[in-house]
């Protein structure tokens, strides 16, 4: 895969970010250089951005962060959402959760013009964090020992499962096979029940918090000695620092610890209790407390005076018998009237909230928990703010989470590329000139070639072709499945008038030097022996997804970025069922727009007049009668619509799986 750097031609707004009475924010100025993906290291970055951080991330070209796939659910896409963006799926939550204050860029420093971008950005870089396998980007020529001699000043962090050494050192790290292998498993759940994962990535989240106190501390420290420091920071050990006080049992006693549900091991009551209508979490921590429970609050003072719940070593011994009697107890009344009982008498408690209710809670919304920021994309985004404050001044979300490569344009400008570079390098061309780089370009004057797609052994030779001898011949392979009744475009049949491949057998056609008349050595592409396209896919598009577009309106879209498109509208089909199922018009409305500028990316050509209508009809409107819409007649005529564009994508996504494993099979191919 060559480099391929996705359209930004808009410029994100620089905002003049002030701290509590006219302060900076702590680390203004500060260039951190994220490579990592995820929950961890997005964390980590965030809370790095919200201090005032210029956090680049760097995502992979076809598809960025892996979280940006994972939905539902999802935001849906603004009415005014830009053009260039148009080609992308919307924003998934989990993505938006751990990703504002950053900048986007995509780069593949696999090849040489992008490992001179990461080269640039690491030079002016304060911190690099990445959560690659151990030893992967050393591989690469980006390890600590490389990054060093760039930039001795860099604190490189990196972010594993399990660490730079020992015998897990390359193994990946997920959060919940974490929790399994660091004990957390083993002490969540019921007792009686099988080990259970916590609700949340915990594990992920605590190293995140870990490797950022870690860069606080090293970049306090580089002011003293002026250099960098390699930070190893893993998931392992930072689950095995939170077991905390059930690491410190075993180690000081030898006791192992087990599965006590809701309760505290080592405190009793201490734990969930059900009511008449939910539940209520109490935690008497003392024996005074417990006392206020039994005498002001349960109205039992003689429960304080039994010899078997006087103390709370009687009370761990005694668990089950107290349990049960405050349990009978609670279930006689509903919530409401529990928590009116313990208000302001000292024993802590507190309801089972769900999320809405947690973000309906009181204390929530008086320390304005939720902030809403505008996204270019997605239009006016909630989400959860920084949780520190400093003076009373809560820390600003000035950019909203960036939608795929926003920032690249801004970034590579900032680094010193002139206009011209940045175009040359966001082409896309089927030229097979992926060893010229830009630095040779620079000497020709000619814009270098890239290609976003891996190739076959046939379409990986390099030629030493000059500059002004290259032309833009269709693949034999592709030209059959083009002459399978299916007109050619005009650009198609303008470079098809300058290629004669046999038909019988294909032949790789790059042209030969024009100075010294050599000849390219004829290779057989392999034959498609698949089934014919469907009517629903338009062929010239499809030649446009094989890097064959006309040179002079380069396509920017890539076959990766296909298998990511067919991913995230899988998800789409979900949410439309879902909001059928709630009659969410608007969302019905905006993910129509998204079908609709997928299907035309993909070459489904003949389902957009559906996506459309779908558009439409969410916003209550009959185009073609030109009349509006109740809401019932609206639902009505998207759902059989909704049932026709899936028939046709899944027709599409077929065959051209299909295509690709016949006909490349060293390439990206979906499993």
């Amino acid at each position: 895969m060559s480099l391929f750097l996705l359209r930004n031609a808009t410029r994100s707004v620089r905002f003049a970010r002030l701290f509590h009475d006219g302060i900076p924010p702590p680390l203004q100025g500060i260039k951190i250089l994220d490579l990592t993906r995820v929950l961890a290291g997005p964390c980590c970055t965030m809370l790095l951005a919200d201090l005032g951080a210029d956090v680049v991330k760097v995502e992979e070209v076809s598809r960025g962060d892996d979280t940006r796939s994972w939905s539902p659910p999802s935001a849906p896409i603004a009415e005014y959402a830009p053009a260039e963006a148009s080609h992308l799926p919307p924003e998934s939550a989990y993505f938006l959760a751990v990703n504002r204050n950053k900048r986007s860029i995509t780069v593949n420093f696999k090849h040489p013009d992008g490992m001179e971008i990461m080269k640039k950005l690491i030079k002016q870089s304060d911190v690099l964090v990445e959560n690659f396998v151990s030893g992967k980007l050393a591989s690469m020529g980006l390890g600590w020992e490389d990054c060093k001699k760039i930039n001795p000043r860099l604190i490189y962090t990196s972010i594993t499962g399990y660490g730079q050494t020992g015998p897990y050192r390359e193994a990946a790290g997920y959060d919940v096979i974490i929790e399994a292998e660091a004990g957390l498993m083993h002490i969540t759940g019921e007792p009686d029940r099988p080990p259970a994962k916590v609700g949340v990535a915990a594990t992920d989240i605590a190293t995140g918090l870990y490797a950022h106190g870690a860069i606080m501390a090293a970049l306090l420290s580089r002011q003293q000695t002026g250099k960098g420091v390699w930070i190893d920071c893993n998931l392992f050990e930072s689950q095995l620092a939170g077991l905390a006080n059930i690491a410190s049992n075993y180690l000081i006693s030898g006791q192992e610890a087990s599965r006590h549900g809701t309760a505290h091991p080592s405190i009793v009551p201490y734990q969930v209790f059900p009511c008449k209508d939910g539940f209520l979490m109490i935690g008497a921590g003392n024996d005074k407390q417990f006392r206020t429970l039994a005498k002001k609050i349960l109205k039992q003072p003689e429960l304080s005076d039994d010899l078997r719940f006087s103390t709370n070593g009687a009370r761990v011994k005694n668990r089950e018998a107290l349990v049960q009697i405050i349990t009978d107890m609670l279930e006689q009344h509903p919530r409401d009237h529990w928590i009116e009982q313990f208000t302001g008498l000292g024993v802590p408690f507190g309801p089972i909230n769900n999320i809405k209710q947690t973000f309906n809670h009181p204390q929530a919304v008086a320390r304005g928990v939720v902030v809403e920021v505008e996204h270019p994309r997605a239009g006016t985004l909630k989400l959860v703010a920084p949780a520190v404050t400093y003076n009373g001044k809560r820390m600003d979300v000035t950019r909203a989470p960036p939608w795929l490569s926003q920032h690249t344009t801004e970034v590579l400008t900032e680094l010193g590329y002139t206009p011209e570079e940045i175009s040359h390098l966001k082409e896309e061309r089927d030229l097979d000139m992926t060893s010229t780089t830009i630095s040779q370009a620079r000497q020709a004057s000619i814009p270098p070639a890239f290609n976003d797609s891996p190739r076959s052994p046939s379409q990986s030779r390099q030629s030493s072709i000059e500059p002004s001898a290259i032309s833009k011949p269709v693949s034999p392979t592709v030209k059959k499945v083009l002459e399978q009744e299916i007109p050619a475009s005009p650009a198609a049949r303008a470079r098809s008038a300058s290629v004669e491949p046999e038909v019988s057998t294909p032949k790789a056609t790059t042209p030969a030097p024009q100075s010294s008349g050599e000849k390219e050595p004829e290779l057989a592409e392999p034959a498609f022996t698949g089934p014919p396209p469907p009517d629903v896919i338009d062929m010239e598009t499809f030649q446009q997804i094989l890097d064959l577009d006309d040179e002079d309106e380069p396509r920017e879209f890539s076959r990766g970025m296909a298998w990511a498109y067919f991913s995230q509208v899988d998800s789409t089909f979900k949410d439309m069922d879902i909001a059928l199922e709630e009659k969410n018009l608007k969302q019905l409305s905006d993910l129509g727009h998204f079908l609709k500028g997928s299907s035309a990316a993909l070459g489904i050509s003949k389902v957009q007049d559906s996506c459309e209508k779908i558009q439409h009809y969410g916003q209550l409107r009959d185009e073609e009668e030109n009349k509006d819409l109740t809401k019932d007649d609206a639902l009505g005529k998207i759902e059989p619509l909704l049932g026709v564009v899936k028939k046709e994508y899944t027709t599409a996504e077929k065959w051209m799986k299909t295509w690709f494993r016949e006909n490349d099979p060293d390439g990206e191919n979906p499993q």
